[in-house]
């Protein structure tokens, strides 16, 4: 068979490359690592025993938080 000017095409798309833009003790996406901040690494760390009650607060409060 002869070249016929047709080419095949990837069924996927080529990944992008990762953007090499983070924040101060961030990750890629821009969150921040619980172990960057001291409050919030505290929170990570007493999660597992907190009652579901004050769990559910705390949940509340983040939803609910407007910048």
């Amino acid at each position: 068979m002869g070249d016929t000017g047709l080419e095949h095409t990837p069924l996927t798309a080529p990944k992008s490359p990762i953007s090499e833009k983070r924040q101060k003790n961030g990750t890629e996406s821009g969150t921040r690592e619980p172990d960057s901040d001291p409050d919030l690494a505290k929170i990570v760390a007493a999660w597992p025993d907190l009652p579901d009650d004050v769990k559910r607060k705390i949940l509340h409060l983040v939803k609910n938080y407007r910048t």
